[in-house]
């Protein structure tokens, strides 16, 4: 019994280090290859970080796809980007460019709708491959709760963080994924504080993951040792649950036998092994037990020396025979603990080569230094950007690659940021980080620099990228938009730009002529909602216009718009308006053309025409009535005159040879008639065009006029001549029938309707350049407006206007009631006039 002991323990020995082995083997297989999967994860943050967050989707799909192809248990690639609620409408129609009929959609019992409004979204915005991962492309994550925990975790931290396992939305029915998700900042200068983390979260690079996949592909070179008589089980959490189950059969990985065969006839297996590890911040679980044996396969040195002490000859051949087959057994687990060995260190050396060959093939410059700031490794895209080779690089100080006042303050940075917590951010801030080329030559670069800690020691990783293109674009475009703003502020029109949407549209731009428009300065303008300087009556207008062109339509434009001024006045103008994109942000430029004086303008000139039209349509029953008046005149005055002269000459034709003495007093009527006749021919020559206005000139005619009419009308008329109105300025007979016919008709005017008792007439010579005359009753006044020149039949006024706007000249009419009414006439002196004439 004592042999058979001895055996039996050996034995046990024998077994429990080999399952040791191959479990030790296992452990490490899954390890590194979910630490790949996180460096895969790893590398994309990067590639983010060191572009800026400004990833074009060929990019995206031209870096993420060797990646795909290194590790093929990794099912896609994705970037999470977060939307705020009011950023989503202009996202959508961005994305539409490219996407119609793109919306931000979420999953609700199963099925894609369109996501609710809220604060914020976490969208699936890029996605490799996009064939397999177009059902979950525009995918509202922000409440998946396999997401949450994670997501908090990778703020806090600057970590990869992995989620619990979930079903895929692109993929139904397979087993159940996982992702491995690394926050993406937008500034991460200065990420100390967990709440400045939070606020500049621009979104998350995931890898997501098929969970039996990862772990067939890692355990594949383990299990081409040979995983007979081993149980492995591997849970997505700390504890043995099923419902975490990623890899092998439900249960716990016991070693009992199963089915109902007694348990005596087999051997005592190992303990069963369980190793939490951790993935991306998440606790997993592997549990390997060895599957029960035979009791005679597992144990049969140990049988065999029982039966040696019952039958010493049996014993002793059992005995060398057992000896023997340990022997075979250790040569054989030496051998096994070889391949094992082997196989792992293959491993590490394919996945060293994995991430050799990113190193190497990455387009942009990488550099690795240690804690003394001396290179340690360099890529070809860095030996190339400093103009330097590799053997060169490597050993040499970081500081040679700056200029030498840049050195100092780079060191202390590096020095500090390794002390934080953060594990990546952009350098530079705001300046910008130069680089010193071999030859001498300085040029600007974009870094993003990481560090971890590796066998004790501390690497920076720097990811480098020459800018000197992008910031010499960056100049011509900010100087052609200064050529712009400098051009758009000498516009003789009003330019207005409008930014933002919705109700939070503001003013950030007006040129002077805008400013000039509205009354206000550039201060008072800029950030005012651009309704506040809409009139009321053209508001609603306004607000449908704006929101079709946030919305991509264009519109027409508006040739009546009315403005309200800042100090209450409402100009007209023509609005002409046009959505523009710029840098990614859509703006409305509006033009807006002062009309109000040519709307003016044109209602007068209309006004104007239809007051000629009606002049000219008085014309012909003026002259008729004109042609009535003077026949009946020369009928009843002149004929009759001479009819009765007629006779008087015959009486003192028959008289005149018989009766002489009765001739006489007939000869003294006939003259009588005679001057009667000749009266009222210049009566009637007079109200024509009187003769003394061409023989004696515009004085006298006036003169004759006021006498006339004080001696016709009874009312008192003074003729006053001031200045120097002499015949050189009256040389002109248009000049001195207008004033005359004014004089006329103003005088006409004041004898129908003023009730006055004094006129006085007052003609002012040319000193200023001009003739004036003005006309003054003390009558009763009436308030003449312009809408009396235009009433039916009123042409006397409207004749008067007509006569002084053809000589270039203005008729002013004051008339206030009590206060009687001044006519005002002013024409240009002869030079002028004859021009006009």
């Amino acid at each position: 019994m004592t042999l058979f002991s001895w055996v039996y323990r050996q034995e046990q020995r024998s077994e429990r280090a080999n399952f040791e082995r191959r479990t030790q083997a296992r452990v490490t297989a899954v390890q590194q290859g979910m630490s790949d999967a996180t460096d895969a994860v790893r590398a994309i943050n990067l590639f983010f970080v060191a572009n800026g967050g400004n990833i074009s989707r060929e990019q995206f799909h031209t870096f993420a796809q060797p990646l795909r192809a290194r590790y093929p248990y990794i099912a896609a690639f994705a970037y999470d980007r977060l939307v705020a609620g009011d950023e989503r409408p202009a996202f959508e129609a961005q994305m539409r460019i490219r996407y119609p009929g793109f919306n931000i959609t979420e999953m609700v019992d199963g099925k894609h709708v369109v996501s609710r409004p809220k604060d914020r979204y976490l969208v699936v915005d890029y996605i490799e491959p996009m064939a397999a991962g177009d059902t979950a492309f525009g995918l509202d994550v922000s409440s998946t709760p396999s997401r949450e925990a994670a997501i908090r975790r990778a703020e806090s931290t600057g970590l990869p963080a992995a989620t619990g396992l979930f079903p895929f939305v692109q993929l139904p029915g397979t087993p159940a994924g996982f992702r491995i998700l690394m926050t993406v900042y937008k500034n991460v200068g200065t990420l100390d504080a967990a709440p400045l983390r939070h606020r500049e979260v621009a979104g998350y690079t995931v890898a997501v993951l098929r969970a039996a996949d990862v772990i067939e592909k890692i355990l594949g070179p383990a299990d081409s040792i040979g995983n007979a008589g081993l149980d492995v089980r591997v849970y997505a959490a700390a504890s043995t649950d099923d419902s975490q189950l990623v890899y092998g059969l439900a249960g716990e990985a016991t070693g009992k036998p199963r089915g109902l065969r007694p348990a005596w006839l087999f051997g005592n297996p190992p303990e069963t092994f369980s190793h939490n590890f951790d993935v991306a911040g998440t606790t997993w679980r592997i549990s390997i037990a060895a599957r029960p044996t035979p009791l005679v396969a597992a144990h049969a040195g140990a049988l065999v020396a029982l039966l040696a002490s019952l039958l010493t000859t049996l014993a002793l051949t059992a005995y060398l025979r057992a000896m023997a087959t340990r022997s075979r057994g250790i040569q054989q687990l030496v051998e096994q603990r070889t391949r094992e060995l082997t196989q792992a260190s293959e491993a590490l050396s394919l996945s060293e080569a994995r991430l050799r060959g990113i190193f190497d093939s990455a387009t942009d410059a990488i550099i690795t230094a240690d804690e003394s700031q001396t290179i340690v490794m360099a890529n070809a895209a860095a030996a190339q950007m400093f103009c330097c080779p590799i053997d060169a690089l490597i050993g040499a100080p970081l500081e040679r690659l700056l200029p030498e006042r840049h050195r100092e303050m780079h060191q202390r940075e590096v020095q500090a940021f390794g002390d934080t917590q953060a594990q990546a951010r952009r350098m530079g801030g705001p300046r910008d980080v130069m680089g010193l080329r071999a030859d001498g030559q300085e040029f600007p670069i974009d870094a993003a620099i990481s560090h971890l800690s590796f066998g004790g020691r501390r690497l920076y990783t720097v990811i480098l990228r020459d800018i000197t293109e992008r910031r010499s674009a960056q100049v011509a475009l900010r100087e052609s938009e200064e050529r712009l703003r400098r051009l758009l502020l000498l516009l003789p029109v009003g330019v207005f730009v409008y930014g933002g949407s919705g109700p939070r549209t503001r003013i950030t731009f007006a040129n002077e002529a805008a400013q000039r428009l509205v009354g206000t300065g550039e201060a008072n303008l800029l950030g005012r909602s651009p309704l506040d300087l809409i009139h009321p009556d053209s508001l609603e207008q306004v607000k449908q216009r704006l929101l079709a062109m946030q919305g991509g339509t264009t519109v027409p434009p508006l040739r009546a718009l009315k403005i309200q001024r800042a100090d209450g006045e409402v100009r007209l103008v023509q609005a002409t308006a046009a959505p523009v994109t710029i840098a990614g942000q859509t703006s409305i430029v509006v033009i807006l053309h002062d009309v109000t004086e040519l709307q003016r303008a044109q209602h007068a000139l209309k006004r104007s025409h239809a007051d000629l039209r009606r002049l000219v349509a008085a014309q012909d029953s003026v002259q008729d009535n004109e042609r009535k008046r003077i026949a009946r005149e020369l009928h009843d005055d002149l004929q009759q005159t001479l009819a009765g002269l007629k006779m008087y000459l015959v009486a003192i034709g028959e008289h005149l040879a018989q009766e002489p003495a009765r001739a006489a007093p007939l000869l003294a009527e006939a003259i009588k008639l005679t001057s009667a006749a000749i009266d009222s021919t210049r009566r009637i020559v007079s109200d024509l065009r009187p003769q003394i206005l061409d023989d004696l000139g515009l004085v006298p005619a006036l003169e004759v006029l006021v006498g006339q009419f004080t001696q016709r009308t009874g009312i008192a008329c003074y003729l006053e001549i001031q200045g120097e109105a002499g015949e050189e300025d009256l040389e002109s007979p248009a000049v001195a029938s207008c004033l005359y016919r004014v004089a006329q008709e103003a005088l006409t005017n004041v004898a129908k309707h003023a009730q006055a008792s004094t006129v006085q007439v007052r003609l002012t010579g040319a000193a200023s350049g001009r003739l004036v005359l003005r006309i003054r009753d003390n009558g009763s006044g009436g308030g003449i407006s312009a809408s009396d020149r235009r009433k039916p039949g009123s042409f006397g006024l409207l004749g008067m206007h007509e006569r002084v706007r053809a000589l270039g000249g203005v008729l002013h009419i004051d008339s206030q009631p009590g206060s009687g009414t001044t006519l005002e006439v002013s024409l240009p002196v002869a030079p002028a006039v004859l021009g006009a004439s």
